[in-house]
């Protein structure tokens, strides 16, 4: 056995860029040294908030929050294998900016998800994988469709499922907190109320695209619906998108959502509550 008579320690120090709104840490910025000129901005990893900078000869010379500051948060989005029946379905862990400190995910938001994991980028950078094959194609960007998502300040959607919503912690789940929703019971429940609202969902275009239901019946099934989901942007999403990629025209404009189905549109206020299918 040899006996190490010498110990070799070797000291770090780092160079942190502190947010000019909260002090917090924004990034190392020793690597800088290099640039001559850059211009660019960074989130804070404590508040969020975008912070500009300026470098000229590797020094910082200016620093501001953006003048409409942008928050980063961590989300959820849940995805599913094409093809399969039963549906394997999973989450992944993403991150998306916005001016809104509430961190609640938009209609908005929803599509540019679905345009990122169905067609802007190679399945490989959100699975974290080295690889994904699928006849021979080893960038399959068919081989997943994009369900939904959810933000730090969409708790609200689990609390259907009995889930207490104030004992998730926002602040620690934006970029460089902890895990959004937690590691486990929270997140299976995310899963569940999400496929109640699927199955809730799929009764009423069921009902809607059938020449057998009576116009009665469609607008009854219809304000049930929106009484459970009428804010929830994710449940237009599934209205409108079919399930199947069918993109049917979805507006929500000054908190009036419309969508066509089944050539009849179907209009909900949310200021007044009511529900009209012409």
């Amino acid at each position: 056995m040899t006996t190490i008579t010498e110990i070799k320690t070797r000291s770090e120090t780092k160079t942190y860029l502190c947010c000019a709104k909260c002090g917090g840490d924004v990034g190392t910025i020793d690597h800088l040294a290099e640039y001559k000129n850059l211009n660019t901005g960074w989130s804070c990893d404590a508040c969020g908030v975008k912070n500009e900078f300026v470098v000229t000869d590797g020094v910082i010379v200016s620093q501001t929050v953006a003048a409409e500051p942008e928050y980063t948060y961590k989300t959820l989005a849940l995805l599913q294998v094409r093809g399969n029946e039963p549906p394997v379905r999973f989450l992944v862990e993403g991150i998306y900016s916005t001016k809104d400190t509430a961190g609640k995910l938009t209609l908005e938001d929803l599509n540019n998800k679905r345009y990122y994991y169905n067609e802007h980028t190679c399945p490989t950078n959100w699975l974290g994988v080295e690889k994904v094959e699928l006849q021979g194609d080893l960038d399959p960007h068919e081989a997943f469709q994009f369900l939904a998502a959810w933000g730090p300040g969409d708790t609200d959607a689990i609390e259907m499922v009995g889930f207490d919503s104030e004992e998730i912690d926002t602040d620690e789940v934006r970029l460089g907190g902890e895990d959004i929703f937690g590691n486990g019971d929270e997140k299976e429940l995310l899963v569940k109320a999400w496929i109640e609202m699927y199955n809730d969902t799929m009764r009423l275009l069921l009902k809607l695209t059938s020449a057998d239901t009576p116009f009665e019946d469609c607008l009854n099934h219809g304000r049930e619906w929106v009484n459970l989901y009428g804010t929830n942007p994710r449940a237009w999403f599934l209205l409108a998108c079919y399930h199947e990629e069918q993109s049917f025209p979805l507006d929500c404009v000054g908190g009036v959502w419309a969508v066509r189905i089944n050539g009849h549109m179907f209009v909900y206020n949310e200021q007044t509550g009511e529900l009209t299918i012409r």
